[in-house]
Formats: structure tokens, C-alpha cells, sequence
């Protein structure tokens, strides 16, 4: 059975469009139902479902129609400006947008595509609709010309007999011009109050009560298999949403992710791992709006891929291949070139492949067993300052060693007790011992 609901956004150019014909051709538009026996149940980029209930009880069932509103509209709303590719030259290299109703278009000078709604009148093959409306939408007819036999082109763009619009309660209708549809009427739903039989004879796609009236649903569990309740549009019973269209919620769309934060899509996935999109325009390949995977080399629309400092080899845009970028084996990371006393530690680079920075290496002596000439480098030199020995001073060598010829920059190991010495700074001690503590007259020991 088909629900009559079509939603707003395209309901309102259209009857314009076909006002405009009419004046213009002659052709009429029959649009004699009492508007303020509708209640307003329109919610931009979602489809209407139906359900069958009653006392309380009801199931649903998705008509053709209504699912061509829902994923029609929503897909011309979101698409008529967004980029789906790279590199076109011309509309037919662009992704098939998947909607009749939805046109390719190529910007050559940038090389991205896009995708732009079809006139009104175009023909079309989708959910047994026959023209585009100009909203993305697929259906019956924009005006009465495009129905056959009796029928006329209603303010939903469906052709329906003329007793469907002659403000009475007729043929098989549940309720004045609407209902009745699982009888063979072809009128819309009906509005909350209105009498019904089933779910299907309602807008809301919810009959129930005794007696048994039209009434706005409050929780999916109402609506059935593969529809939801949109609270938002007043209460509406609507088939799920397809990957790729607006949503709101999880519970929306057919496979219960509902991606994005601003602006939201239904997702094939969750798409929550590091660096991925549902968004065409955020992805690196060409795949639509709809379908997880990973987002542009050089982009992190999600703040995937945060970075922690110096210690971090990681970039903070993602690869193009569902991770973070990585930073090249010659970047730096972790502590600096340190000298400190006599140990050197070299600076630490990335390696290419980890997105922390390598374990620092242990410290090293000084080359020649050097002391450190400052905070990051080593001392290359050694002195000995002219004194009386056994009193001169020394400089330039690691603890434990002293400068044994400073003409060759030579820094020697200690020397233990009772060594043959000159200096006190030869000893390990730091005494040299020598007669009369005048080693310049002759050799002393190490104490």
C-alpha cells in the first residue's frame, strides 16, 4: 500500500511550478484539499514509512513513494554543492550519484566534481515516479497533464482519481479526502484525529484507539520493521534512511550509524576509527557520501592524529590510507645533543616507521676521554697550567684521567699509589709525594 506524505521541501515549488504551467498552458493542477485538515508533519531529508496497527497495536511498511521523498530530497540537499572526486574533465568521469533525480556536473577549472539537482520535468525511473520535481525527488507528476485517464495530479504530486479532492468522504476513504488505501483508494493519509482503519490510512502511520482514529507516534517500536518514529516532524512513522542521506539519529538510518557532527549522513559503518569519513568531499578516493573510508593524505577533519611534543614522531594529518602520517627518518625527536661532566648523548631522530621517537641511547664518554667543553658537546683539548710541581693544574679530561701531554691533547688514566708521579694531578689520590715536595728536583710517588 502507498502513503501520500511528501515532504515540504519539494511540495512547495512544485505547486508552484505547476500554478505557473497551468496559467501558462492551460493545464490543471488539482490541489482542493483543506490544508487545515493536515497537520504539518514535514521534516527535511527523511522518508515517510507507514505502519499497520490498531487498538494500540501497530506494525509498518515502507510504501515506494514515500521512500523516494525521504532519500531524494535529503540527497539534493546535501549534495548540490559538495565535491565527490578529483581530476574531471568532464560530468560523466564524476561518481553516478545513485538518483535520477541528481545530475553530475564538473568544474574544469578546479578538476572537482559536484552534483546539482535535475529541472523539474526530467523523466525518471525510480519508485514507480515518472518525473523530477526539481528538488531531487521522483514522482508521479508536477501536473494533471502527466497523470493518464481520469486522474488528477494531487499537491503531492501523485496521481490520484478526482474524488480525492472533492472535500467529501467517499469511495473507499476512511476519512473526508484521505485514507482508505488498503481498500484500493488512492488518497493521501489521513491527519491525527481523522478516522482510519489500519496504520496505512494515516500520515503519521499510526491508527489506534477506539474508536479507531489517526494519532502521532512517539517511539520506533510503533512504526515496525524498517521504519522510525520522527518525534521532530510532529510524530511521523518513516522508512530508515539509505547510506548516504541527512539524519539525525543512529536509529534513523537502515544500518544504524549516523556519521558527522554539523551536518550528518547515514553511514554504511560506525567510521569511528583513526582517520576515516563517510563524506565524499573528506575522503581520499572517490567512493560517495554513505560509505566509510579513510579521509585525503595531508587532512585530519577529526583530529585523528594528535601530536605529544618533542617526543613524537607522528604528524598531525592523517595518510591517505586510513593513519597518521608518519614524520621522515631525518626529523628530530626527543632530547637534544647533552653533554653533561664527561657523557655525551647524541640527538634522537624519527625512524620512518614509529610514530614515537626511539628509546634515547645510553650516554657515551667523551671521545678520548674528554670532559665536556659545554651543554651539548664535547671538549676536543687538554691543558696543563705551568706551576711548581708538584702543583701545576690541569684541565680538559674526564674524571679519572688526567692531561698526560697536552702538545697531542692526551688525556691519561690516573696513576694508583706508589706510581713514579710529578703532579698531584697525575695521582688518583691527588697527592704526589715527592722530597721536600719539590718534584721538580726529582720524582715523587702517588700516596
Amino acid at each position: 500500500m502507498q502513503s501520500r506524505l511528501r515532504s515540504k521541501t519539494f511540495l512547495i515549488p512544485a505547486v508552484g511550478l505547476a500554478v505557473g504551467l497551468a496559467f501558462a498552458g492551460g493545464c490543471e493542477l488539482i490541489a482542493s484539499v483543506n490544508h487545515d485538515d493536515i497537520k504539518d508533519t514535514t521534516s527535511s531529508g527523511t522518508s515517510t514509512g507507514t505502519s499497520m496497527g490498531g487498538s494500540g497495536s501497530t506494525s509498518a511498511s515502507t510504501s515506494e513513494a514515500s521512500t523516494t521523498a525521504s532519500t531524494s530530497s535529503s540527497s539534493a540537499s546535501s549534495s548540490s554543492s559538495s565535491s565527490t572526486g578529483g581530476g574531471c574533465t568532464m560530468p560523466e568521469m564524476c561518481p553516478d550519484p545513485g538518483n535520477d533525480c541528481i545530475d553530475r556536473t564538473c568544474d574544469v577549472g578546479t578538476g572537482q566534481c559536484g552534483m546539482m539537482n535535475s529541472s523539474p520535468g526530467k523523466t525518471c525511473a525510480m519508485n514507480n515516479g515518472k518525473v523530477c520535481d526539481g528538488s531531487a525527488n521522483c514522482v508521479d507528476c508536477l501536473m494533471t497533464s502527466d497523470c493518464s485517464g481520469s486522474d488528477v495530479c494531487d499537491v503531492n504530486h501523485k496521481c490520484v482519481p478526482a474524488a480525492c479532492t472533492d472535500m467529501l468522504k467517499d469511495g473507499f476513504e476512511t476519512d473526508k479526502d484521505c485514507g482508505g488505501a488498503v481498500a484500493g483508494s488512492m488518497c493521501i493519509g489521513c491527519a491525527n484525529g481523522k478516522t482510519c482503519l489500519i496504520a496505512s490510512d494515516c500520515l503519521s502511520g499510526v491508527c489506534t484507539g477506539l474508536p479507531l482514529t489517526c494519532a502521532a507516534c512517539t517511539m520506533d517500536g510503533q512504526c515496525g520493521g524498517g521504519n522510525f518514529c520522527d518525534v521532530a516532524a510532529g510524530g511521523i512513522c518513516k522508512a530508515k534512511i539509505v547510506d548516504g542521506n541527512q539524519c539525525a539519529a543512529d536509529n534513523q538510518c537502515v544500518n544504524s550509524h549516523c556519521f558527522g557532527t554539523a551536518t550528518k549522513i547515514c553511514c554504511n559503518a560506525a567510521c569511528n576509527g583513526i582517520c576515516e569519513s563517510c563524506f565524499a568531499a573528506e575522503k581520499a578516493s572517490t567512493m560517495n557520501d554513505g560509505t566509510c573510508g579513510p579521509v585525503s593524505n595531508s587532512s585530519d577533519p577529526y583530529n585523528s592524529c594528535p601530536t605529544s611534543g618533542s617526543n613524537d614522531c607522528q604528524k598531525s594529518t592523517c595518510d591517505g590510507a586510513g593513519a597518521c602520517g608518519l614524520q621522515a627518518a631525518t626529523q628530530t625527536c626527543g632530547i637534544t645533543d647533552t653533554c653533561m661532566n664527561d657523557k655525551f648523548t647524541t640527538q634522537q631522530h624519527c625512524d620512518g616507521t614509529n610514530v614515537t621517537c626511539p628509546t634515547a641511547p645510553a650516554p657515551m664518554n667523551c671521545a678520548g676521554n674528554h670532559d665536556c667543553i659545554d651543554a651539548v658537546s664535547c671538549r676536543t683539548t687538554c691543558s696543563v697550567t705551568v706551576g711548581a710541581p708538584p702543583n701545576g693544574v690541569q684541565s680538559g679530561c674526564a674524571a679519572g684521567f688526567y692531561c698526560s701531554d697536552d702538545a697531542t691533547d692526551t688525556c691519561s688514566s690516573k696513576l694508583g699509589t706508589g706510581t713514579t708521579c710529578t703532579q698531584d694531578f697525575e695521582c688518583t689520590s691527588g697527592t704526589c709525594n715527592c722530597p721536600g715536595n719539590d718534584c721538580g728536583a726529582a720524582t715523587g710517588t702517588c700516596m
